[in-house]
């Protein structure tokens, strides 16, 4: 894992001797064999943001397990974030991935026995320092939430006059911008009140600053009721969608460049778990990752989620730099999708596809086949979408 973007922050410090961990399934989220923790604690790559970890799974081959990476910070740093945040707490070290909506990471065991399992090299929290909204860079954000349809299977559901909250999930951009609870017992963390439109009763928005250092990822929920009957929040749960996820999307991508202003596309407040995590454009998107062990071979890993909707990745290793052809055939073999990449250099790489075809069309539910094909090596697998 890259730690990098959180030590930029000023939230991960090494000379603090804060660590890192994993933790998973695998491991019962921290059942440490050791007083000290120390069989969970990744091992820092000197010189590198990177830290990592290899850990010995027994599990039956295919079999799927959760996990994120995990801060485990000082007492002194402790004590510190306690001072700035009265409402600090341990958990705060647990990540919340933008692109799981907050929920657990997962993986496919491979059960090779022979050789090492790499994962891809995958970023705390999901975010790379060059993603990050660097000091000195301020997006000024509008949310705008419908409350329409915000009824759940809680007593409480949103009725005109009840107020509506925009509720900040990723702690650390709540904690860089100083947001907090005012007591106790005031459940609505981080919370910022939004404001009824003029125009519509049901149609609530919100503006306000961004400001760097600060993750250009939006994880967040919405909250809304009344002291005399109650709040509820949306979400919930461990897996995938247990909170909405938004992009603020760069004008220029090479460099980054930001806007100075940033509408959030409308959010249909109290949608069922999963809510939504926004995703990639339609069509093929490569994700190429650094990976710290060179494979001595060309491996395709199955896709997972699978079956999957709307979105699955591929995951492989090129023992050496190379074009890489990744194809979507359906049932019939006829081709759906294609994309074909330079890769400049050995690594672990990934695709992920979101059931679209060539043109951008939404493809219908049922079995397909992906291959993945390096210059002497074409390897095909079998996936299963469901919508």
């Amino acid at each position: 894992v890259d730690i990098g973007a959180y030590e930029t922050m000023g939230i991960f410090s090494r000379a603090g001797k804060d660590t890192v961990q994993v933790r998973g399934g695998f491991n019962g989220w921290a059942g440490t064999a050791k007083p000290d923790g120390s069989d969970l604690i990744m091992d820092d790559i000197p010189g590198t943001t990177y830290f990592t970890k290899a850990i010995p799974i027994k599990k039956f081959p295919g079999d799927s397990d959760n996990y994120k990476y995990y801060i485990k910070f000082s007492h002194e740093d402790s004590l510190k974030f306690v001072a700035e945040n009265p409402y600090f707490f341990g958990d705060m070290g647990y990540e919340n991935p933008a692109k799981t909506g907050g929920g657990n990471r997962s993986f496919v065991f491979e059960g090779d026995t022979l050789e090492t399992q790499a994962l891809p090299v995958e970023y705390y929290n999901g975010i790379s320092v060059e993603t990050l909204i660097r000091e000195g860079g301020t997006v000024t954000l509008t949310f705008t939430a419908d409350m329409r349809y915000a009824a759940t299977d809680d007593p409480v559901q949103w009725v005109p006059g009840d107020s509506v909250y925009w509720i900040p999930k990723d702690e650390w951009a709540a904690h860089v911008l100083g947001y907090i609870r005012e007591s106790a017992s005031d459940e609505k963390r981080s919370a910022l009140l939004m404001t009824k439109s003029t125009a519509n009763d049901s149609i609530f928005t919100i503006t306000f600053d961004w400001v760097g250092p600060i993750p250009y990822t939006l994880v967040y929920v919405y909250e809304y009721g009344s002291v005399a009957n109650g709040y509820v929040q949306e979400g919930g749960g461990y897996d995938k969608g247990r909170f909405r996820t938004r992009y603020i999307q760069p004008t220029i991508v090479d460099p980054v460049t930001w806007p100075a202003a940033y509408d959030v596309p409308l959010d249909t407040a109290g949608t069922p778990i999963p809510l939504p995590v926004e995703d990639a454009p339609a069509g093929l998107v490569l994700f190429a990752n650094d990976n710290l062990m060179v494979p001595d071979k060309f491996k395709v890993s199955q896709n997972y989620p699978n079956p999957f909707n709307p979105t699955t990745e591929i995951q492989f290793t090129l023992p050496a730099a190379g074009e890489v052809t990744f194809t979507v055939y359906n049932i019939l073999g006829q081709q759906v999708a294609t994309l074909t990449e330079n890769f400049p250099a050995a690594g672990a790489y990934s695709f992920r596809w979101n059931g679209h075809n060539q043109r951008g069309a939404a493809v219908a539910s049922g079995i397909y086949f992906y291959q993945v094909k390096s210059a002497d090596k074409a390897i095909t697998r079998k996936m299963t979408l469901l919508r």
